[in-house]
């Protein structure tokens, strides 16, 4: 596809569901590492989705590409945001 680079300084955008940032933080919050992730091939306009980082995951992709980019739920959310209890 043309504008794909190994390069992830070629993203100018990052599109993210909102509801992959809130359970996200929720995931987080219960104890589990959840990010939003990006991975390569890289473009000027790229989606993060979803990602449950597992305790043996390798740091890169594994497939000796550029590692993929991780982006803490935290970084998408205003510091005073509201947190609901959902009573469990």
């Amino acid at each position: 596809m043309p504008g794909e680079s190994d390069d992830p300084r070629a993203i100018r955008a990052v599109a993210v569901h909102a509801d992959d940032v809130v359970t996200a933080l929720e995931a987080t919050e219960r104890g589990r590492e959840a990010v939003l992730r990006i991975t390569a091939p890289f473009a000027g306009r790229v989606r993060a989705r979803l990602h449950v980082v597992q305790a043996t995951e390798p740091a890169d992709d594994g497939h000796g590409g550029p590692a993929p980019i991780r982006i803490p739920p935290r970084k998408l959310v205003t510091a005073d945001a509201t947190t609901v209890s959902t009573g469990r």
